[in-house]
């Protein structure tokens, strides 16, 4: 049995009714130039024969007392348990679609069995089908899953032969056990291990004193204090029903914001979001007189490495976002400024040092919690903010394009909202997760778009108008 790592335990150990720690994606599909209606429902049937699953998908849970949790392999796959079809009614509209994933989004997955699920949905309409598909977190973090979720696909839509997920090997961790035992190898092993003890303690160490200097206003914007968002109907008890709500934007478009602008996609895509929360809580009867605070996941993985393997390499960090402005480039500006502290903050303390600390925060945050001081403690996090890179090309299954994809996550238990985004082939797809106590959540979707048409003006309109004023110029005879 392979044992799980204290990060990867935490999301079984953290994880209630009201807060199911899997995460999942909603795929749209195009049906294949001269597919029948039915195409989803043989697909369904095509994947039903693949009753064999591979690493990690064969590994379920296995609670042990007084130490973490082990990986084990099941000795009875049942494909049935994992492999789902549904048929949408009449008209097979996108808020039918959302509905239905909403529901499907709920609810903690049985630990007798690999904790995976994969759901086709057919009846869309404009010749559309979707599918659903979750894992729970403690497998892998988002770079991974999607890599997972997107193995099996072909480049072309010539290639017919895609195989689903379940079937393929993927990365896992080396084995600590050998059979054999050599003192030299043992003794480097100890010595890498006290060397990383080491640095974790003081990575924590330099962390606390961040904290302790920005509390007290020797620094400004350096670490987000927990504890120090505002209070907001973001932030009621959570409850165990789901919803969900979607955006897109062009890659194209916001190519031309990033080049104009000089900014990084994350700046660019939280700062939308946050102009449209804004927006947003003003018509629930919130304006917000403070900053929000986003809890934002980083991932440690660098350059790829290790893209593929199970196991979480991810922290948390708290992010405060732009003051209340009217202006788009303002707050654009100020988003990339605290967007590079957070960077500068992750890249110069150990790896293991963050998700300790992060580990830490959302102790305190549960035992706070459970303590009922939340009636007494400004929130820790208005809502989670998450960034999942995606396949840069177009991709197919058996000759279905898939056209969107969209990420459905989990929502931490102080928090009402998870906006997570993912970057594919010619789009950016915003996946808006929250309980059915946020009224209008598709208005939020509707505002972020709204909110990128008018950071694109802002950049790019002054730009055009120079370029026309300098084409206007009279040219020499």
């Amino acid at each position: 049995m392979e044992q799980l790592s204290v990060v990867d335990s935490a999301f079984l150990g953290f994880e209630s009714e009201e807060s199911p720690t899997h995460v999942a994606s909603l795929l749209v599909f195009d049906l294949p130039a001269h597919g029948k209606v039915s195409f989803p429902r043989d697909l369904y049937e095509k994947m039903r024969k693949y009753t064999e699953a591979s690493y990690p998908f064969n590994q379920k849970v296995a609670m042990r007392r007084a130490r973490l949790p082990s990986w084990e392999t099941v000795q009875h796959f049942d494909i049935e348990e994992h492999l789902f079809y549904h048929e949408l009614s009449s008209p097979g509209s996108r808020d039918q679609l959302h509905e239905l994933v909403g529901t499907l989004h709920e609810g903690v997955m049985d630990r007798d069995r690999p904790l995976w699920e994969y759901h086709l949905i057919g009846g869309m309409k404009k010749r559309r089908f979707a599918a659903y598909v979750k894992v729970h977190h403690a497998y892998a973090d988002g770079i991974t899953l999607t890599s997972w979720l997107t193995s099996g696909m072909a480049g072309k839509a010539s290639l017919k032969n895609c195989r689903p997920m379940w079937t393929l090997a993927h990365g896992g961790r080396k084995s600590q056990a050998t059979g054999e035992f050599h003192l030299i190898d043992a003794g480097k092993q100890l010595l890498n291990r006290q060397v990383e003890g080491l640095q974790i303690v003081r990575g924590l160490a330099k962390i606390a004193s961040q904290l302790v200097l920005e509390k007290a206003q020797l620094t400004h914007n350096a670490i987000a204090l927990p504890y120090n968002a505002p209070d907001t109907i973001l932030n009621n008890p959570l409850a165990p029903d789901r919803q969900l709500a979607t955006a897109s934007v062009p890659m194209e478009r916001v190519g031309r914001i990033r080049k104009a602008a000089r900014v990084s996609l994350n700046q660019v895509a939280i700062s939308c979001i946050d102009e449209a929360l804004h927006r947003y809580l003003s018509e629930l009867g919130e304006p917000l007189e403070e900053p929000l605070v986003i809890a934002m996941p980083v991932s440690l993985r660098r350059n790829g490495r290790g893209q593929g393997d199970i196991g979480n390499e991810v922290c948390m960090v708290l992010v405060e976002l732009a003051g209340q402005t009217d202006d788009p480039y303002v707050r654009l500006r100020d988003v990339g400024t605290k967007l590079r502290y957070v960077r500068h903050q992750v890249d110069e303390l150990p790896g293991q040092a963050m998700m300790g600390y992060s580990m830490i925060v959302g102790v305190a945050g549960l035992a706070m919690e459970a303590a009922g001081a939340g009636k007494f403690l400004s929130p820790m996090s208005n809502l989670v903010i998450s960034n999942v890179p995606g396949p840069r090309d177009t991709l197919y299954i058996d000759g279905a394009k898939l056209s969107e994809i969209y990420p459905v996550s989990t929502i931490p238990p102080e928090n009402q909202l998870n906006i997570t985004l993912n970057s594919y082939d010619k789009g950016l797809y915003f996946g808006l997760v929250a309980t059915r106590k946020l009224k209008n959540l598709s208005n939020l979707g509707e505002y972020i778009f709204e909110a990128f048409e008018h950071l694109e003006s802002a950049v790019l309109d002054p730009l055009q108008e120079h370029e026309g004023a300098g084409n206007n110029k009279a040219k020499p005879r």
